[in-house]
């Protein structure tokens, strides 16, 4: 369609100026996620690596930019804290294999727990492969290779699980030992002190990934059994809202 030439100049007149208002709109958004993301993560950082006793006794925690930590906590190799399962399910469906609902990279790093509201690829596995990486429920998953070395670590914790639903590529499966909670997992893992860990010791150059032995390797506190619970408790309380409120400016955008 060509218009005469004042209407096309009122069309782009138009169109520019909306768009200067939806860029206006969504970059506004943006720094309010990025503000209410930082300060969930600080809220995290402080309860996994102080506790919730304003008034505990502190001892170094042995990890240079992790601080001081409760003096009754343990600091733990992830090796000493979970059985790690790394993936090696991809994409493709094979007519030899049997048909399974695939736990992706998106949906790891995109949600922050796995549910049955997720919309999972199907996808095909042997059936040792779906014995081994069957997902179950309080096991964490986490993002092993990235292009960026900040989407490295990103873990999400499953809260759902079938017998037909397995972890894919670029993958971790952190399934917590006795005396550690998958709950309590996910927050250790969400704080950036934790997190920096899992960046320092990916490979890469265009492309990064973390070996096993890096994963195994990364130190995290570890607080008694009935501490995680109420640490755990608290953060779902403290972080509830501010979650609500980025989905939601994040619909907006």
């Amino acid at each position: 369609f060509v218009p005469p030439l004042s209407e096309q100049t009122a069309i782009v007149r138009l169109l520019d100026y909306m768009d200067r208002r939806i860029r206006r709109f969504v970059n506004a958004k943006k720094k309010l996620i990025t503000l209410l993301s930082e300060q969930k993560q600080a809220i995290i950082h402080h309860a996994v690596t102080r506790g919730l006793d304003p008034n505990v006794r502190l001892k170094p925690s042995g990890v240079e930019w992790l601080g001081d930590v409760p003096w009754h906590w343990r600091m733990l190799r992830l090796r000493n804290v979970v059985r790690m399962l790394v993936s090696n399910i991809d994409k493709h469906t094979k007519e030899n294999e049997n048909t399974v609902r695939l736990c992706n990279y998106v949906d790891v790093y995109n949600n922050e727990r796995i549910t049955d509201k997720l919309s999972f690829m199907p996808a095909s596995a042997s059936t040792e492969e779906i014995a081994h990486f069957t997902l179950r429920v309080g096991d964490v998953v986490i993002t092993k290779d990235s292009e960026d070395w900040n989407d490295i670590g990103v873990p999400s914790l499953v809260e759902y699980s079938a017998p037909d639903l397995v972890c894919g590529y670029h993958l971790a499966i952190l399934r917590p030992r006795v005396g550690v909670l998958g709950e309590y997992l996910l927050r250790v893992l969400q704080s950036p002190s934790i997190a920096s860990q899992f960046h320092v010791a990916a490979n890469g150059v265009t492309r990064y990934g973390l070996s096993h032995v890096a994963i195994k390797g990364v130190s995290v506190p570890v607080p008694p059994l009935p501490e995680q619970t109420a640490i755990v408790r608290y953060l779902d309380d403290a972080t509830t809202n501010t979650h609500a409120t980025i989905e939601r400016f994040q619909r907006e955008i």
